[in-house]
């Protein structure tokens, strides 16, 4: 456009022209660093992506299906049948408090054949499942950052950070789980919506 239209005018001050052509190859830079960055970072970018896709969705996955574990043990102590994706704070609680302390899970800790506590079951399954966060957010930009905040979620919920000082506790009052309902359901609904994001790139 420049060179068909603007080139013939007459200038409107000394050295307009010179200052044009300044003008022209800076933007021409612009443009053309643009076009680079789309071309080359952008879709290289993206294509690793697509690459990466599987893995992220696998280890995704892994998130929450740690929990639905916790809620199948916990179904199979309490005879109560909670569902991952519609159980209510009510029912968790309905449930927890049909656990006692003193029905271990179904989880051995040594060649002994020792019988886990509620707690270091609860333990294990967390470090199961900070792993896969860990693997996941080491991806960088290669996740998004709705997943990413979605796993933040999971990783400082009250349910995580209760379990190292609760490890501690070597004697209990609490006759059954019920006291632990409560932080146990925003830890669900945490991985509710890392499923509803799986669901969604699947």
């Amino acid at each position: 456009m420049k060179a068909l239209w603007l080139d013939e005018l007459p200038a409107a001050f000394a050295k307009a022209h010179q200052l044009g052509n300044v003008v022209e190859i800076t933007l021409s830079q612009v443009v053309a660093s643009y076009v680079f960055y789309l071309f080359f970072v952008h879709w290289q970018e993206t294509s690793d992506k697509r690459i990466v896709a599987p893995y992220v969705v696998k280890h995704a996955t892994r998130v929450y299906g740690d929990c639905i574990a916790q809620l199948a043990e916990i179904n199979r102590v309490s005879g109560h049948q909670l569902d991952f994706d519609n159980a209510s704070e009510a029912e968790v609680k309905a449930a927890f408090a049909a656990v006692s302390m003193s029905s271990p899970p179904n989880m051995v800790i040594d060649h002994k054949l020792t019988r886990a506590t509620w707690f270091q079951y609860f333990w294990n399954q967390q470090t199961r499942t900070n792993e896969s966060i860990n693997r996941l957010m080491q991806m960088g930009r290669l996740i998004s950052a709705d997943l990413a905040k979605r796993l933040v979620d999971v990783n400082d919920c009250s349910f995580f950070n209760s379990m190292p000082f609760l490890l501690t506790v070597e004697k209990f009052r609490n006759p059954t789980l019920e006291s632990w309902a409560g932080i146990f359901f925003e830890y669900l609904e945490a991985c509710r919506r890392v499923k509803e994001w799986v669901e969604s790139h699947r």
